[in-house]
């Protein structure tokens, strides 16, 4: 559906008044709504109820605006506007890599022991254009060259600044970490006391919930301990200790930590956290090669290809799907090949390679349906539904989407049926079919508030 001019009816009209709250209330201009993509006047009619936005449209804006889709979307006149995300979503750029190269090459130093070469490197960042999650990375990793140089003071410096950073920008996971870092420099510097408080700000946060890496918790037990040690409550000290203890009993199980990780990693895809998904998906993987567990080693690879599909990073998706592809044939996993293949089929068409998309599904869709893995099936059809419509085969895209959405509901798989019903909802709208593809979208924003899930 292209945007259409004029009638002014009712739900433009709504549409545009939640549009200009929105924008109201996260103090922004029509302007920098419409950035270089839309005209003022385009937003200033939308805004009026004159013009009715594309479903492409309106997912543009509802992004600049830090507001779901589905608020934008609801039949009432409600709409809470939710607090502004913890990360930028700004789109990737040459300088976005460039700063992200300089990050990754001095963590890369400092953990070779090389923190005088790491601080030339992260400093020749102090005058880039810095989002506030690099500008808090930045800082973290001066505070660990400081502390590996025995400069404590500048090392508590850049932490206290990077503690700052993170709490402004809402990332519970950087915060706790950061408060454990604060934590290490305020014992070697002999302030116990100090230190004691930060271990602690760290253990309110495993008691809220907010920190779940077992790593993290093992840490701030020990330093707890060895803090109440120092201070001589020994029995406060012992009390922490044992725990540490236990927990450092489950841990030293390489199979049962990468399992830990990679309900983490699940949790937080389900949430739409993709950076923090990648994070524990990579743990995982390293945990379950130690244990030697090749069966979850290759679902970890196929999980990491998805990941980095959804980050826009098709060569490292596909070396991870090839893997994932690889290590399931030879263990004559047809579960784990039919994944593999599923994702391998979309990066693919990314690339433009239709004829090895079309490989990929027809390989996914069979082995799929030798299984009478119904969720498999479901995603099988969604991955074929995307070729056929590459191949502009649009009454077979349009069955396979069909078909996609009836294996997915039959499991009762929420995450993957809402997928299905957005993709479905995109290939419409591609295809002139407005109407029916918003009623589409609405039913995928559906699906997920009662599943408590977010896009």
């Amino acid at each position: 559906m292209t945007e259409q001019s004029a009638t002014r009816d009712a739900p433009a009209v709504r549409l545009g008044a939640r549009i200009r709250r929105a924008r109201l209330a996260r103090n922004l201009t029509q302007s920098e709504v419409a950035q270089k993509q839309f005209s003022v006047s385009y937003i200033s009619a939308v805004e009026r109820g004159q013009i009715r936005p594309s479903l492409g449209a309106l997912e543009k804006l509802a992004e600049r605006l830090y507001v779901p889709l589905s608020e934008l979307l609801r039949e009432d006149d409600s709409m809470p506007i939710p607090p502004l995300p913890s990360a930028e979503r700004g789109e990737s750029s040459p300088e976005r890599a460039e700063n992200e190269n300089r990050l990754r090459e001095g963590l890369i130093l400092l953990r070779q022991q090389r923190a005088s070469d790491a601080v030339d490197v992260l400093l020749r960042l102090r005058t880039r254009n810095l989002t506030p999650h690099e500008q808090t990375l930045l800082h973290w990793y001066l505070g660990r060259c400081y502390g590996q140089l025995g400069r404590a003071d500048d090392a508590r410096r850049e932490f206290l600044e990077a503690v700052s950073l993170a709490e402004r920008n809402g990332d519970q996971d950087q915060r706790g970490w950061l408060y454990l870092e604060l934590g290490n420099i305020y014992s070697a510097l002999r302030k116990h006391q100090l230190a004691l408080e930060q271990y602690q700000v760290c253990q309110d946060a495993i008691a809220k919930g907010t920190m779940r890496d077992p790593l993290f918790q093992l840490s701030v037990l020990y330093h707890i301990g060895d803090e109440n040690r120092h201070l001589g409550e020994y029995a406060p000290a012992m009390e922490a200790l044992s725990q540490a203890a236990t927990l450092a009993g489950e841990i030293v199980n390489p199979e049962q930590l990468g399992t830990t990780y990679w309900t983490l990693s699940t949790t937080y895809a389900s949430q739409g956290d993709v950076r923090r998904a990648r994070a524990y998906a990579l743990r995982s993987a390293a945990a379950f090669e130690e244990a030697g567990n090749q069966q979850l080693i290759g679902q970890v690879y196929n999980r990491l290809g998805n990941v980095y599909a959804l980050l826009s990073q098709p060569e490292d998706a596909l070396v991870h799907l090839q893997t994932a592809y690889a290590m399931a044939e030879r263990r004559r996993d047809p579960h784990g090949a039919a994944e593999a293949q599923r994702g391998l089929a979309i990066i693919y068409l990314q690339q433009g390679r239709t004829e090895d998309a079309t490989r990929a599904a027809d390989e996914a869709m069979r082995l799929a349906a030798a299984l009478r893995d119904a969720v498999l099936e479901g995603e099988a059809h969604l991955a074929q539904a995307e070729v056929l419509n590459a191949t502009r085969d649009y009454s077979g895209a349009e069955r396979s989407f069909e078909r996609a959405i009836e294996f997915l509901r039959e499991a009762d798989a929420s995450q993957p049926l809402s997928e299905a019903y957005k993709r479905y909802s995109a290939y419409l709208e591609e295809r002139g079919q407005g109407d029916r593809a918003l009623a589409v979208l609405k039913q995928a924003w559906q699906l997920r508030e009662r599943a408590g899930l977010s896009l």
